[in-house]
């Protein structure tokens, strides 16, 4: 059964950890700042496919981002309990996001491992845990979507990339493009 929210239309589906959907929203079709405190006033921990949903809700209303996916094993439906979800966001001024990292708690107030950046090439890359979720958040500039793609472009996309939002068709250009590369 579909679930339809804002941009981004997703099929319910029972994955191998026990989860049945990628992500979903609230009824008020985005998240608070914080999580929900549990009955205990703990905050609850934050999973995967929240987080999936939070940084959709984030991308949409942060100017700075032009598109957001997400890539790997979350994108193609394969992901263990073990997985980290790697994300794919573009942007205009990549130190913007680079250099001010409140966005990164924004998602959630347990984030921790804000730390170094790791640098391939085009892309720069976060490593931040949300309590047991590891995520990795890919930075880069529209150039690394821009056509025609390069074949190491077109591998990370051919291997999973699920877009969260997309509004000027960046993401999907580029998704078409990496299915004619390597195929």
């Amino acid at each position: 059964m579909p679930i339809n929210f804002q941009c981004l239309t997703l099929t319910r589906k029972s994955g191998p950890n026990g989860c049945t959907a990628l992500c979903h929203l609230p009824s008020t079709g985005r998240f608070p700042d914080l999580p929900d405190p549990d009955y205990a006033g703990h905050y609850r921990e934050l999973d995967a496919y929240e987080l999936i949903a939070r940084v959709t809700d984030w991308s949409q209303r942060d100017h700075r981002v032009t598109a957001a996916g997400v890539c790997g094993s979350y994108a193609r439906g394969e992901e263990t309990p073990d997985s980290d979800v790697d994300f794919c966001i573009l942007t205009g001024n990549p130190r913007s996001l680079l250099d001010d990292r409140s966005w990164i708690r924004g998602l959630g107030a347990d984030a921790r491992g804000d730390g170094p950046v790791e640098d391939y090439n085009l892309v720069q890359s976060i490593r931040v845990f949300y309590g047991s979720t590891e995520a990795e958040f890919g930075i880069t500039d529209e150039a690394w979507a821009q056509l025609p793609i390069d074949r190491e472009t077109a591998s990370v996309i051919n291997d999973g990339l699920h877009v969260l939002y997309d509004p000027h068709n960046h993401l999907a250009a580029a998704v078409a493009a990496a299915a004619k590369i390597l195929r």
